[in-house]
């Protein structure tokens, strides 16, 4: 391809006003058209609208108009509207008397007219700026639609005159739109339907007039298909047969506007409203400037080169080729783009390439240095910015889409990027092959809409592209030096990644069998692929390339990633069991103190590591057993810092605690507990070692059992389940792939046809069925007219349907007509319903016109019998009515409540050969699968799961009056658990008995841990402890041997290739929660039967003496206390307590603060009794009475002061006394120097008191005499 500059010219003519020659109409149309192969451009079409500009020349310069009248004739429309631009830029912003007003141009008035309709819409929103949405703009043009209504009246005084146009039908059709010149388009509307009535994407003259602040707007025809635009044949005699009855009723209205316009008395518009503006004061809209510096970053100097002639693109990141600005850099870099708007109306995304050779490209880079393309908004008149460029190898990448539904981004045809229905395509990645690495320089430009993607790479030699959609894993992966990579690339690239990886874990009995499925499936069609390659059938090559990448991605990224995923997990969750496991073997088999027992501990853990890294695949995919081994060692290191700094965290919190609150709390030492309880478990196994190997074998033997005969594997399984709607009338035995109600989001795509085709192969037939919406019209929706020689009709939607589609679907239905409707897929055919053809007029043989295009009526069907029948997902064959989607309508229809989205009635659908609806922009909405004779029930159901594995949609089926939904779910494949029952409870049982005679042996024993403190909960901990570690050496020992006995039986042939074997999955956690849940389910009764021992009576509560007496309680307390200064010291303790603490408990609250009086030895508080909000208080008096023997002993007086006598005498107060009683043995258990603080404390206050106290009172060493 040869790129060249080429000098376009704009022609300005003058024709001065006789009365206001001051007060401008500015006219424009463009002369340039554009084609497929550029040196062919050729279009009678384009050549309307300067053609009638010249006319107005002609006839003005005759009739001289009130106002002047300018006459631009511009080219560059097909660039980026290069001639508008330059001209906005060097002529009305250089002309200070139009900056000024001196001189005012009123409106700005487009021609872009076309043969499709005799009607012409007033529009100021292209897809240039899209400026729609905006008012500050629509207000401009309030005035001229008022005056547009005006004119409308000569126009259709001037049709009438005439009889034009001829056709009934397009009379029909103009009545229907209302007026000829359809000046209600001048509206803004919101951004997914400013378009009005036009069909596709589109760039108009005036949009550089409209961001500059004047008043433009442009006459385009409604409707406008434009059907020959952008081909090399002629369409001179398609304009020539459209002439009369179509484009002269356009050029009346042109004429009508444009004569209105120059000899209006006066125009209702502000003239500050519309001066052409540099830059808004408010950013409302600008004609800047934007310099732009194309860089290269040089490795060798240490900054940036120039990069001179370059080619700079510049706009708003559109779709739509034609939306776009390009420049050619000068000789220092730089180029200069005019018209970028302000930022109160577009970002603008500026990059830059200068092409090389056929595989070399400077072109946008990321990497060191190079931030690559750039966004700009702009605040100034001029802006500048860089881009950077390095030079790159390219490659093309094609067929990029979403492989799990083989579908591009999905968007409008009308509005393009403006309104996206569905995301697609993927994102790739470069790494040179056999290091790794990514490159320095790379970058990537996509049109994911048609999924072809060029990828810039530094690095020269094999590389490694990886394509990625949103996911974890790459969606593809292809390897090589091909200059242009496609699906059967991916295909080859992701299988043989997939195989090979998986083929590491295989090769060890590590599997899923829904991989084995998978693979198998991508190895059929990659080979099928290749094949029909060779044989050079595309169409088979392509089908089966998608197929094979669609299986190949799934066993990759779905299967064989997450197997070596939990391989990990596997190893990270055994790892633990295996630490101790050696750890409790070194505390039995080994005796050793001190340096010799943590040797030994190492030792044993290191052999017991070495074992597992010898057995458990994770160490073999890992890249570096090493650093796994380090991993796994780190985890434990972690786990026992993390342990540490919570013992320590926990101290010092409790510290901190004690010294605000005081030490009212009772620390439970359960880890030390625990400890202890350890340690004489291993000691007791090591003392009975024939009782633990009889208890072990059992265990060990559970264990090897379920890793061996037992297996649970992650499983991905397509089900066949009931249909949420079932049909009740079908057309046809066969399956549908249909997602949801086919809209939007929901629609499928070409490439998604094309797989299933191949996952069908020669066993049916596969039919595609498409939709198309017509362009949405405000406050009408999707609307188009079908106009015959007699009428016209509105059509919303049309299907499309292949021959053999429209055949099966139409059969039952035909009034009229072949029973075949079409012969092929891009026949000028249509099949109408009968209200349809009734309303037009026409029967077999008639010509219609829809969508700019002629069709000859083949086919007339009944829509009464076609409602009957429903699609194979039970819903509706017809798609569904735009009104319940307002990205389609073109604007939300408020609907009450949820209501499930209703079809079009059949009478309001046409249907279309599926090629032509395909080349209006349809969209694939559903697939069918159509069985010609008998299909055996196997094949049946193996084509059903195959297409259900390769695209993410329903196939529902429909076979002998049996509807069924196949689809993938996510599941386990269990198997071999129900045999395990039985060994579970024979293990549990021999581990029952084994205790119960330990308890029987250890009875004496027992009895000597009582008589030295243990509690019947330490009794328990310790047998639940003992048979926990038989758990975790059982789990263990019988995870080793359990893989060494299936490696045997495999090997022999005895065990079901379906069997996966647990002993590298997550399941093996499972595993050993079974062993352990078997000894501990076990240690249950034989524990309590310890706990037994230790506790004769199972009355451990301190009841309380005495009952209460009226309102009055008097409780003596099992309290003493030595002496005099200790008890007013423990008075001052509990004073603290609940002033802090203990100021507020789950069953009572202190209600008023403790009053203490050191003399009388007492203190007083108010309590709240819980429930609180039954309002029980209570006044409770604590006090100490001297002993006849000496000492001090603690009594309670309770008296109820108000509330409940039941709460009074209930659990609530339970609860206080049993704190009270707490609080007292906490005082015991103080340590010296806690004690003496509130000694002292209580010598100050009695000092302060009677203001005596010496050295000795005051250190709280002995008692002051006296």
């Amino acid at each position: 391809m040869e790129l060249r500059d080429v000098k376009g010219y704009n022609v300005l003519v003058e024709i001065p006003g006789t009365e206001k020659p001051d007060e401008i109409i500015l006219f424009v149309a463009h002369f340039d058209a554009w084609c497929v192969a550029p040196g062919l451009a050729n279009s009678t079409e384009e050549a309307i609208s300067p053609a009638a500009l010249l006319e107005l020349v002609r006839y003005f310069a005759e009739r001289r108009p009130p106002r002047t009248a300018w006459f631009l004739f511009t080219s560059g429309h097909w660039n980026g509207l290069a001639g508008p631009r330059e001209f906005v830029r060097w002529f009305i912003l250089q002309r200070p008397d139009l900056l000024r007003g001196e001189r005012i141009i009123w409106h700005v008035m487009g021609l872009d007219i076309s043969a499709d309709l005799p009607v012409v819409s007033l529009i100021y929103v292209g897809h240039f700026y899209q400026t729609s949405g905006r008012a500050f703009i629509s207000t401009k043009f309030y005035w001229l639609q008022g005056a547009a209504s005006r004119y409308e009246q000569l126009i259709k005084a001037f049709l009438n005159e005439t009889g034009l146009p001829r056709s009934e039908g397009l009379r029909s059709a103009i009545q229907r739109l209302l007026d000829v010149a359809r000046y209600i388009d001048l509206r803004g509307e919101p951004d997914w339907m400013w378009s009005s009535t036009m069909s596709k994407p589109y760039v108009l003259d005036t949009e550089p007039f409209v961001v500059a602040g004047m008043a433009a707007f442009t006459l385009r025809t409604s409707y406008s298909y434009r059907p020959f635009e952008g081909e090399p044949t002629s369409d001179l005699s398609y304009v020539r047969e459209r002439f009369e009855d179509r484009v002269i009723p356009q050029l009346a209205a042109a004429v009508a506007i444009a004569t209105g316009l120059l000899h209006e008395p006066t125009i209702g518009v502000m003239k500050s409203l519309i001066l052409p503006t540099r830059l808004h004061p408010l950013l409302y809209w600008g004609f800047l400037d934007l310099q732009v510096q194309v860089l290269m970053y040089n490795i060798t100097k240490g900054w940036y080169d120039t990069v001179p002639y370059a080619i700079v693109r510049i706009g708003r990141w559109s779709t739509y080729p034609f939306a776009w600005m390009f420049v050619r850099a000068d000789h220092n870099g730089t180029a200069l783009v005019y018209g970028v708007t302000p930022q109160g109306l577009n970002a603008w995304y500026i990059e830059a390439w200068k092409p090389i050779n056929s595989s070399w490209m400077i072109m946008p880079a990321w990497g060191m240095r190079s931030g690559g393309p750039t966004w700009m908004t702009l605040l100034v008149p001029r802006g500048y910015t860089s881009v950077y460029v390095m030079p790159l190898q390219t490659r093309v990448l094609i067929d990029l889409y979403d492989p799990r539904l083989m579908r591009r981004t999905l968007e409008d045809p009308r509005y393009a990027s403006a309104n996206v229905w569905a995301g697609g395509g993927s994102w790739p990645t470069q790494f040179e092959t056999e290091t790794g690495i990514t490159p320095l320089y790379q970058f990537v430009s996509s049109n994911d809409r048609v999924g072809i993607y060029l990828a810039g790479c530094s690095m020269i030699g094999n590389l490694t592209i990886t394509l990625s959609v949103g996911g974890r894993w790459p969606v593809a992966v292809s390897s090589g030096e091909e200059s242009v990579l496609w699906a059967l690339d991916y295909a080859i690239g992701t299988y043989t990644i997939a195989s090979q990886r998986y083929s590491i874990l295989s090769a060890r009995e590590v599997r899923r069998l829904s991989a084995d499925i998978m693979l198998e499936y991508a190895g059929q069609h990659t080979r099928k692929a290749v094949e029909a390659l060779r044989n050079l059938t595309w169409s088979e090559a392509y089908g089966n390339a998608l197929a094979a990448w669609s299986y190949a991605l799934r066993a990759y990224s779905d299967e064989v990633m997450p197997l070596y995923d939990e391989c990990i997990h596997s190893a990270i969750l055994i790892s633990p069991l295996i630490f101790a496991a050696a750890f409790f073997m070194e505390r039995i088999l080994t005796k050793g103190e001190g340096f010799r027992a943590i040797f030994n501990i190492i030792m044993f853990e290191i052999l017991f590591y070495l074992a597992f890294a010898f057995v458990h695949p994770a160490f073999w995919v890992v890249p570096s057993v090493l650093l796994a081994s380090l991993a796994l060692g780190m985890l434990v290191l972690m786990f026992i810092i993390l342990l540490i700094f919570y013992r320590e965290s926990k101290d010092i919190i409790a510290e901190i605690s004690a010294k605000m609150l005081g030490r009212h709390e009772i620390i439970r030492e359960r880890f030390s507990a625990m400890l202890m309880a350890l340690s004489l478990s291993t000691e007791n196994i090591k003392k009975r070692p024939m009782r633990s190997i009889l208890t072990l074998i059992p265990l060990v033997v559970f264990a090897m059992a379920l890793v061996s005969f037992a297996s649970v594997s992650p499983y991905t399984a397509v089900l066949p389940a009931k249909p949420a709607v079932e049909p009740k009338i079908v057309l046809f035995d066969g399956m549908t792939v249909k997602r949801g109600f086919a809209v939007l989001g929901d629609l499928l795509d070409e490439p998604a046809y094309e797989m299933v085709k191949a996952v069908v192969g020669g066993r049916a037939r596969v039919s595609a069925r498409y939709v198309y919406y017509s362009p949405s019209v405000v406050n009408l929706g999707p609307y188009a007219l079908l106009i015959s020689k007699n009428s016209s009709v509105e059509v919303p939607v049309v299907i499309g349907l292949s021959p053999e589609g429209a055949e099966l679907f139409l059969k039952n239905a035909i009034i009229e007509g072949s029973s075949k409707p079409f012969f092929s897929e891009d026949q000028l055919a249509i099949a109408l319903p009968s209200t349809m053809a009734t309303l037009l007029g026409v029967t077999i043989g008639d010509e219609v016109e829809l969508y700019g295009m002629k069709f000859t009526v083949t086919t007339i069907f009944s829509e009464t019998i076609m409602s009957y029948y429903n699609d194979l997902d039970g819903y509706y064959i017809q798609p569904i009515d735009s009104i319940f989607y307002g990205q389609l309508h073109g604007f939300v229809v408020p609907i009450q409540g949820f209501v499930v989205p209703l079809p079009y009635h059949w009478s309001r659908v046409a249907v279309l050969p599926s090629g032509i609806v395909k080349r209006l922009g349809g969209k694939v909405y559903a697939i069918d699968v159509i069985f010609d004779g008998k299909v055996d029930e196997g094949t049946f159901v193996e084509i059903a799961r195959r297409i259900a594995y390769v695209v993410d949609a329903p196939c529902f089926t429909y076979r002998e009056g049996r509807p069924q939904a196949f689809s993938k779910v996510p599941t386990y494949a269990a198997i071999g658990w129900e045999m395990l029952a039985v060994p579970f409870f024979i293990t549990t049982l021999s581990i029952i008995v084994s205790l119960l005679g330990s308890v029987k042996e250890r009875t004496r024993e027992i009895f000597t841990y009582s008589s030295v403190g243990l509690s019947p909960g330490g009794a328990m901990l310790m047998f639940i402890t003992e048979f926990s570690v038989y758990g975790v050496l059982g789990a263990t020992f019988g995870y080793f041997t359990g893989w060494f006995f299936s490696k045997v039986m495999r090997t022999f042939g005895v065990l079901p290739s379906e069997l996966v074997f647990n002993y590298a999955s997550v399941a093996i956690a499972l595993v050993a929660l079974l062993v352990l849940a078997s000894t501990l389910l076990a240690a249950a009764y034989p524990s309590y039967l310890a706990s037994r021992i230790v506790t004769p009576s199972l009355e451990r509560r301190w009841k309380v003496p005495r009952t209460p007496r009226g309102t009055l309680w008097e409780i003596p307390l099992p309290f003493r206390l030595s002496s005099e200064r200790e008890v007013q010291a423990f008075l001052l303790y509990l004073q603290e307590y609940y002033t802090g603490a203990g100021y507020e408990k789950r069953l009572f609250r202190v209600s008023a603060e403790p009053k203490v009086d050191l003399k009388d030895k007492r203190i007083t508080l108010n309590i709240w009794l819980y429930p609180f909000d039954a309002g029980t208080e209570q006044e409770a008096s604590l006090y100490f009475i001297r002993e006849r023997v000496g000492g001090w002993r603690a009594s309670l007086s309770l008296r109820l002061l108000k509330g409940m006598t039941s709460v009074w005498i209930g659990a609530s107060q339970y609860g206080f006394l049993d704190d009270l009683r707490k609080q007292m043995l906490l005082w015991g258990t103080l340590p010296s120097q806690e004690r003496a603080k509130y000694i002292r404390r209580a010598y100050e206050l009695l000092a302060a008191s009677e203001g005596v106290m010496n050295s000795e009172q005051a250190s709280g060493e002995r008692e002051p005499k006296g």
